[in-house]
């Protein structure tokens, strides 16, 4: 064990100031909903990314964590890693041990042990035996922090001792892939467009959609009437206020620009009411800074108002493509690390909500 503890110190030294470690803590009491484990919808685009493409574009901070579990697994003798399109998955003979897989700003861990063991203990999991897929490995757990990943340690060490499997020497090798754009992940076909089709198709789509809400699930169907979302007041930012570090800063100027780290401490948090509505959207910085005037505030409302999502939706993320060139406060449920960076940059503001 103290190796164990030795290790988890050196992997994690660098990343263990004071802001990542508050930032990270304060994210892990933040639930978004879940989303499927391969497909990502950006824009109009829906994408089905493999687990080493998500694993490669993740934050700095979750690299380490995967790394160091990865390192602890495999130093129980036997137990073996399986890279597959959704998971790292780990295995000792015929017995699994757990899985990997990573969303938003979580590694999530599949472990094989039974849930109700530990209900009412310090840990924090989900019971998942209900989805046949993970009827072997139904304990269900996030990993956002230091802590996260102890715990994620410990309940490894609790599988082994079960088994009655020793642990040998834990390894310091680095698995998590270095970072490459979407366009090379592509070319490598680890990532896929499952579905493709213009902005007027969608609207047209969308409009076609509603007509026939309205008459199977009236009670969803937001009335003209009904009051305007007003997730967080805020004081828009004019462009006098902050000076931009260029007149328009893309995807990778902005990734050069920032660390991860810094992005994570520029979020700020705020409250929003529940929102009526059956879809969730993802929003793309370009399209954005395409429907809005420098220094306005950017809301689910307005982004409604503006069709820049569907009537329905009651929960939107904001992911980086294109560019942007003026600061906008944006108030979401989830951020794209890269989309935080383009936002503050510009001198903006992100806001995440719960």
């Amino acid at each position: 064990m103290e190796k164990q503890d030795l290790l988890l110190e050196k992997e994690l030294e660098e990343l263990a100031t004071a802001h990542v470690a508050t930032t990270l803590t304060a994210l892990a009491e933040d639930e978004e909903p879940e989303v499927e484990d391969d497909e990502e919808e950006v824009g109009f685009i829906r994408y089905n990314r493999a687990f080493v493409a998500k694993m490669s574009m993740t934050a700095d901070n979750l690299k380490a964590y995967y790394n160091v579990l990865k390192n602890t697994l495999l130093s129980y003798k036997g137990v073996k890693s399986r890279l597959s399109w959704c998971y790292d998955s780990y295995n000792r003979g015929r017995n699994p041990i757990a899985k990997i897989n990573v969303r938003g700003g979580s590694l999530i861990v599949y472990l094989a042990l039974d849930p109700s063991r530990y209900e009412g203990t310090k840990y924090r999991f989900r019971d998942v035996s209900f989805k046949k897929k993970y009827a072997d490995v139904p304990m269900q757990i996030k990993i956002r922090s230091k802590r996260g990943l102890r715990y994620a340690v410990e309940l490894v060490a609790d599988i082994m001792a079960g088994l009655g499997i020793k642990q040998g020497e834990i390894g310091d090798k680095e698995y998590a892939p270095a970072r490459e754009s979407l366009e090379s992940l592509m070319a490598r076909n680890l990532v896929r467009i499952v579905h493709s089709h213009t902005e007027e198709e969608a609207l047209s789509e969308e409009a076609a959609a509603t007509v026939v809400d309205q008459s199977a699930e009236p009670a969803l169907v937001e009335q003209p009437t009904a009051p305007q979302q007003e997730p967080i007041e805020v004081q828009p930012v004019l462009p006098a206020e902050k000076n931009l570090p260029s007149p328009s800063l893309d995807v990778g100027k902005a990734d050069k620009e920032m660390s991860d780290s810094e992005a994570y401490s520029a979020l700020e948090t705020g409250v929003a009411r529940p929102r009526k509505g059956k879809k969730k959207a993802v929003v793309n910085i370009d399209v954005i800074g395409k429907a809005y005037r420098a220094g306005e505030t950017v809301d689910l409302a307005s982004l409604i108002e503006r069709k820049a999502v569907p009537q329905g939706t009651y929960w939107f993320k904001v992911c980086a493509r294109g560019s942007l060139d003026k600061p906008l406060t944006i108030c979401a449920n989830g951020f794209s690390v890269i989309a935080i960076k383009m936002i503050v940059l510009c001198g903006g503001r992100a806001v995440k909500l719960k």
